[in-house]
């Protein structure tokens, strides 16, 4: 890849966050000449960095492939359940460290971690450089729109977004992508529920503002 045409597609994943980039503490994306081809995305609230290299529709819903770039001490944002998909996660540079339920595994170059569906894990860049990881998820089902989202969620958190409003959109998000991720501990149909309750009551609050009020003709819903 040229290095002008690199630098245009850095330049653009740093403007895709915004102010929020600048913001956040996160590390630079890697080296333009070792940026592969594909969609890139940016969460600046962790500092991950991935460029989407096989997506479900390539794949006929198979799988879907990324590369995967985090700066020392960079991690996913939460740890999180898969509980339809397996995912495997193979080092290329760098140093990582996983964490599989209780059980904790340092994987270098050429070594890989599969994490099974259904299971708890974390994952963290534990060296001094640059870490750059090969991830497939099996099968693919909407995994690409959760990394998107999950993105801009990151970009709207280092931009000031209130923690209240923050935690109600991490619950659409999971209630939203409940076949590709989920919290541990918390079943679905309990984000199902809050999610309900929670928003049904903004919208009954909003619906029950006195008539012909600023705040009803602002807020009435459709």
């Amino acid at each position: 890849m040229a290095a002008t045409s690199g630098d245009a597609r850095v330049r653009a994943a740093r403007g895709a966050a915004g102010r929020p980039y600048e913001q956040a503490a996160a590390p630079s994306p890697p080296a333009v000449d070792s940026l592969p081809a594909g969609r890139t995305i940016f969460n600046p609230s962790s500092g991950e960095f991935i460029v989407i290299t096989e997506t479900a529709a390539e794949t006929g819903g198979e799988r879907l492939t990324f590369e995967l770039f985090l700066g020392p001490g960079s991690r996913v944002p939460a740890g999180h359940i898969h509980p339809r998909q397996v995912e495997t996660f193979t080092v290329l540079v760098g140093r990582m460290r996983f964490r599989r339920g209780l059980r904790v595994t340092y994987a270098g170059p050429g070594e890989s971690v599969t994490i099974p569906r259904g299971t708890f894990h974390t994952f963290l860049n534990a060296g001094a450089e640059m870490a750059h990881v090969r991830v497939h998820s099996r099968p693919a089902l909407r995994m690409e729109e959760v990394l998107a989202a999950g993105a801009e969620l990151g970009q709207r958190r280092a931009g000031g977004l209130s923690r209240w409003r923050w935690a109600l959109e991490g619950i659409a998000f999971l209630r939203e992508f409940r076949a590709e991720v989920a919290a541990p501990l918390v079943p679905a149909w309990v984000v199902d529920l809050v999610a309900r309750v929670t928003f049904d009551g903004l919208n009954r609050r909003r619906l029950q503002a006195p008539a012909g009020s600023p705040r009803a003709q602002a807020e009435r819903l459709p």
